[in-house]
């Protein structure tokens, strides 16, 4: 991952979830990393089951929707 991947993808999971541990957000960033997310447009082809393995399902739900609502306002 890139230094400008990292920035983009921690910037969008801290604009979500800011009081998730940098260890959790490090832990969320290498999963978004492996399963090719590289640009909020990505973000929309992401379900719940990709994101459970570094969120409780309440978590991934809610930046699931917000980067799904993020999506929809860039286009």
């Amino acid at each position: 991952m890139t230094d400008l991947e990292r920035t983009f993808s921690r910037t969008a999971i801290t604009e979500v979830l800011p009081e998730l541990s940098e260890v959790t957000k490090d832990i969320l960033e290498e999963t978004l990393q492996s399963i090719g997310a590289e640009t909020y447009n990505d973000f929309q082809f992401i379900e719940e089951a990709d994101l459970l393995s570094a969120l409780r399902p309440i978590q991934a739900r809610k930046v699931l929707a917000a980067w799904k609502l993020r999506c929809l306002v860039r286009e």
